[in-house]
């Protein structure tokens, strides 16, 4: 991460929509701050054990770990939602549809979830015609490991 004069991180930490965090190096478990042009828009307190479970805040505004507009803050972060492109293939070829038995692969590539998110494939549509299966799938995020793994957010 680059670090400005004052050791704080000038590049926000990514967080995912639905991710855990944990608060390293902290006194005490910190605030998080939400600005939108300028103010104070919301706070996220950590639990007593310095974690945020499945985070579902906002994608807009910038957010701020133990901030005061005197002094400044301790880590920022940037909350998105999760990208989760999907083709689903037989062999190499992109396919909406497959003649019943035929095996097929899923492939995630794109994705930018970490390596110890998981998710659950959920089928949301699924028609059987003639032979051939068509459906429509999404993704349902599985609370993405929420007990083994959390992003560390550092105090500098």
């Amino acid at each position: 991460m680059a670090e400005s004069d004052n050791g704080h991180c000038t590049v926000p930490q990514k967080v995912l929509t639905g991710q855990n965090l944990q608060f390293e190096g902290f006194d005490a478990p910190p605030l998080v701050y939400r600005l939108v042009s300028g103010d104070i828009e919301n706070t996220y307190p950590a639990r007593d054990d310095y974690r945020v479970y499945n985070v579902n805040w906002p994608t807009s505004g910038a957010y701020y770990v133990s901030y005061n507009s005197s002094t400044g803050y301790d880590a920022q972060l940037s909350v998105e939602d999760v990208n989760m492109p999907l083709e689903i293939k037989v062999d190499t070829k992109k396919v909406s549809s497959i003649a019943v038995g035929t095996n097929l692969t899923i492939d995630t590539g794109g994705m930018d979830l970490y390596n110890n998110d998981q998710v659950d494939l959920v089928v949301n549509e699924l028609k059987i015609m003639k032979g051939a299966i068509t459906f429509a799938v999404v993704f349902a995020i599985a609370g993405l490991l929420a007990v083994a793994y959390f992003l560390r957010i550092r105090k500098k």
